[in-house]
This record gives structure tokens, C-alpha cells and sequence, in this order.
């Protein structure tokens, strides 16, 4: 079955090293008045036209199935989702049940930002069958905080995370960053034990990427922001997977730790090379084996809709040689390359191919292999990028000489 992504372009306030497309709330004209009302309203006008826009390209992108195509995952991401009221979120899934038939057990998430998730909300959550939340956390350290501008609180955290609770929500996922400037390792295991100590169902963590582009970024070219070092860096990454690991959590992907089998159905279906569906301006998708972004342009986005046209900027139809290198790359990444699908769709035997390389990871203690799948050890992810690379460059040789 298909998956279903959402982009939610819209933001309170937007953080200066986000690189993801979100517009600034234009209700908001200061960061007090943030800080004491979460919950501003999104302006009105441009989220209807945001919202017929999206209903719109469901349509178009959906015109030649002759029956609502089955899905079973559906992410709202952003942005903030959770800005979204009561109606416009319940207008939004209007859209989607014209057009998709949901599986019964349909894994439905959205992303919240700390403090903006309301009991109201929640109820409306759960009557439209949303049934994982994806919490900012980011850390749960005041200073951090305010260096990533975030403009939640821990308290804000803990209050969000027990009202989900609270409306039977057994699916929740935190969102961290480590390797912030100015961080210290005790305040890296301050920040994991208070999660562990709500026993989230999953974690995410990401090293702080400087993004061209970002206010962050510029702020560095100027000598303002200096990054943590590489060393730093992967003694950090070292330290999140061995604490999660010891507090039930097991690494699916580079990035992500679940508990009790609670891995995000959805994500996978990236790793592994599946098909999906994306709506919204600055979203990618994948579908009838083309990898499609739409324009990073809300504007650009609204228009072209208006003319029945579809916001697309650009298309990759995937070719045999991308198949298999994008099917090693998000393996690798993820939780392994399945080698009897690798065998099965390109004819090769991945493992005798490269068999010098695997003795040596397996000697260094990079990689575990069985019969059907090559996956990263903890040793492994820290250098992800390198054995991809080097494995992939092997089979490029092979494969298309």
C-alpha cells in the first residue's frame, strides 16, 4: 500500500536552523507574545487558499485511479500541523477520505510543536483516527533552548506530553538535536534521561546540521556560531545510541530508536524504497517509479492550482542503476539491505560481490550480516556515509561498466 505525505507550511515562528519550507505566522509580530500564546491562530485567508490548493492536487495527482487508492501510513509534517484548528484539520481529512481509502490499521501522524497540542484538539485527533504524535523536543535544557530559539519549555514538554498520554495516545515520538554549540556531555545525558523518563515510544536525534541558506548558517560564515567539532560530534552521536540502547530503545536507522516494536511505519517506507504520495509546497514523493518535488513556493504553489495545474518542479523517472544504488543507500541507513530483493528485482548477488568489503566491516566490527540482510552496527552508523560510498561505487563498477 501507498503512503501519504503532508507538508504543512506554516509556523509560529520559524527557527533560525530550520531548512525545511515554512512561512511565520503573520498574526505574530514579537516573541513575547509567542511565549504566552502558543496557540495564535494561522491567518485565516491564506490557509483556506492553502487548503482548496491542497484538495486540488489530491485531486489532480489521484484523477486516473479509477478507485480510491488504499494507503496505510499518512504523515502531517511541517511546519507545525498541530497549528492547524479544529475545522481546518478536520477539512484537511474531508480531502483525504474523498480520495484514499484508509487501512484499517492506518498509522496517522502529525507533527506538534510543545505547548500547541489542546485538549480540544486531541479529541478531534482521535476522532479522525490520528494515532502517533511527533513532539519538538529538541532538548531539555533552558540554555539550548534558547540558543535553537525554540519557544517552548521543558514544562511545556512535560505538560503536552501527559495530556496525550492522558487521551490514550500509546504512540508518541520525541524529536531531539545533539551537538549544539556550547553543549556539554553531561547536559546530552540530562536532556535523554528526561526523556527516558517519560518513556516516549520513539526518539529521534539528529546532530545540528549547519544549513546553507539558514540564519544558522549565515550566523556561522560571519564567525558568530563556531560548530562542535567532529570528534565531539561522533563522541555525542556515540553517547545517544549507547544510552537509548541500555533504556530499551533499539536503532532502526541512523537517526531513530524505538521501544516495544513502535518504529514509524512511515519513515520506513522511505528506507526502504517504497512508494508514496506527497502534497503541499517543497514536498517529495515518489510514485509510479518517479521521485517528484514540488515547488518550495506557497505562492508559486496556490497559483498553479488555481489553473488545475500541478505544482511540480522537478521529476526523476527512476532507472535501473538508481533502484540499486537508492536501494543500498536507504538499506544501509535504515535496518539493512535486504539482499533477497536486491537478488530478486536486479539479478545480483550483492553479497559475493562485494565479499572483501564485508569481511573487513565484519572484522572492524561495522557491519552484522545473516543470510538475508547486510545492516550497520553502532560502530557502523557512526560512518554510514563512508561504507555507503564505498559499497556503492563497487557495484557501479560492476553493474553498469
Amino acid at each position: 500500500m501507498l503512503g501519504i505525505y503532508l507538508h504543512i507550511p506554516f509556523c509560529i515562528k520559524k527557527c533560525f536552523y530550520c531548512d525545511f519550507y515554512s512561512l511565520e505566522s503573520q498574526s505574530v509580530s514579537n516573541l513575547s507574545k509567542i511565549k504566552s500564546e502558543l496557540n495564535v491562530p494561522l491567518d485565516e485567508d491564506m490557509l483556506n487558499l492553502f487548503l482548496s490548493a491542497l484538495h486540488n492536487e489530491i485531486k489532480i495527482r489521484t484523477i486516473y485511479n479509477p478507485d480510491k487508492i488504499k494507503v496505510d501510513t499518512i504523515f502531517l509534517g511541517g511546519g507545525t500541523p498541530s497549528l492547524l484548528s479544529i475545522n481546518q484539520i478536520r477539512s484537511l481529512f474531508l480531502s483525504l477520505k474523498e480520495f484514499f481509502n484508509f487501512n484499517e490499521n492506518c498509522e496517522i501522524t502529525i507533527e506538534c510543536n510543545p505547548g500547541t497540542l489542546t485538549p480540544n484538539k486531541l479529541e478531534v485527533y482521535k476522532e479522525l483516527n490520528i494515532n502517533r504524535l511527533s513532539l519538538g523536543v529538541q532538548s531539555f535544557i533552558p540554555e539550548e533552548l534558547h540558543f535553537l530559539q525554540r519557544i517552548h519549555t521543558s514544562k511545556d514538554v512535560l505538560q503536552s506530553f501527559k495530556l496525550a498520554r492522558d487521551f490514550g495516545f500509546d504512540n508518541i515520538s520525541f524529536d531531539f538535536i545533539f551537538s549544539i554549540p556550547g553543549q556539554t556531555k553531561d547536559n546530552l545525558i540530562y536532556t535523554l534521561t528526561k526523556a527516558c523518563e517519560l518513556m516516549p515510544d520513539h526518539i529521534s536525534a539528529y546532530s545540528l546540521i549547519f544549513e546553507r541558506g539558514t540564519p544558522l548558517y549565515n550566523e556561522m560564515k560571519k564567525g558568530k556560531i563556531k560548530p562542535v567539532n567532529e570528534d565531539i560530534d561522533s563522541e555525542y552521536y556515540e553517547t545517544v545510541i549507547d544510552f537509548l540502547a541500555k533504556m530499551g530503545y533499539d536503532q532502526y536507522e541512523v537517526s531513530n530508536f524505538a521501544r516495544n516494536g513502535k518504529k514509524c511505519k512511515h519513515n520506513l517506507k522511505y528506507w526502504h524504497n517504497e512508494e508514496y504520495l506527497a502534497f503541499g509546497p517543497s514536498a517529495h514523493g515518489f510514485y509510479q517509479n518517479i521521485r517528484y518535488k514540488n515547488k518550495r513556493s506557497l505562492k508559486s504553489y496556490i497559483n498553479l492550482l488555481k489553473s488545475n495545474k500541478l505544482p511540480t518542479d522537478t521529476e526523476e523517472y527512476q532507472t535501473e542503476k538508481l533502484k540499486i544504488t537508492d536501494s543500498i543507500f536507504l538499506g544501509l541507513r535504515s535496518d539493512g539491505i535486504d539482499l533477497k530483493k536486491i537478488f530478486s528485482f536486479h539479478n545480483l548477488d550483492l553479497k559475493q560481490l562485494i565479499k572483501d568489503e564485508l569481511e573487513f566491516y565484519q572484522q572492524n566490527d561495522l557491519i552484522k550480516i545473516n543470510e538475508d540482510k547486510i545492516s550497520l552496527t553502532k560502530n557502523g552508523y557512526k560512518i554510514c556515509d563512508s561504507i555507503t560510498l564505498e559499497i556503492i561505487s563497487k557495484v557501479e563498477r560492476f553493474f553498469f561498466k
